[in-house]
């Protein structure tokens, strides 16, 4: 039949039609009415059953669920809350930890480019950190992954020049041999 049914009143759940002011993405825990006030008092962050990630999760909490999410290998999940986390918490005690979890995640979703983009931020803000060699270990994978030989030797050789120490630099030397073809 091609009978249009007039839409049901706006209740509790329902997308009120005609509205084009911008929100921000977290739903509303009040219900939207047609002429909805000024709420005189801002709404508490109920949990509402709609609302995805919980926002009063302090860092140290919000860090772990990203390290089980990716370890129960739901790396889009796991790529979403590392975000998160550096987002809130831009330089939190877990922030380079957190770049080099999401470039992993990246790195596993074969998303190379974007692993090489968020290795090089960790390495330029973390410069000293004991996850930067390996950091940029992975960028360098991420480079031989995208067809990038020389810049995946260039950072290989900079693992050793600058981390002679860290255990990754022996596969770096051994790496270095595979990607110039020397023996």
């Amino acid at each position: 039949g091609g009978v249009t049914t007039p839409a049901p009143p706006a209740t509790a759940g329902t997308v009120v039609q005609g509205r084009n002011e911008l929100v921000d993405s977290a739903p509303s825990p009040l219900p939207v009415t047609q002429a909805a006030p000024v709420q005189p008092t801002p709404a508490p962050a109920q949990p509402a059953a709609a609302v995805p990630a919980q926002p009063a999760m302090d860092e140290r909490t919000l860090y772990a669920t990203a390290q089980r999410a990716q370890e129960s290998g739901d790396l889009e999940g796991a790529l979403k809350l590392f975000d998160e986390y550096l987002t809130r918490f831009p330089n939190g005690e877990q922030a380079a930890n957190a770049y080099f979890w999401k470039g992993k995640c990246q790195l596993d979703l074969n998303r190379h480019a974007d692993a090489v983009q968020t290795y090089e931020t960790l390495r330029s803000k973390y410069p000293n950190n004991t996850k930067t060699p390996y950091a940029m270990y992975n960028q360098a994978v991420a480079h031989v992954r995208l067809g990038q030989s020389a810049e995946a030797a260039r950072l290989m050789q900079a693992i050793i020049d600058q981390f002679p120490m860290s255990p990754v630099a022996e596969q770096a030397k051994n790496d270095i041999k595979k990607l110039t073809g020397s023996r």
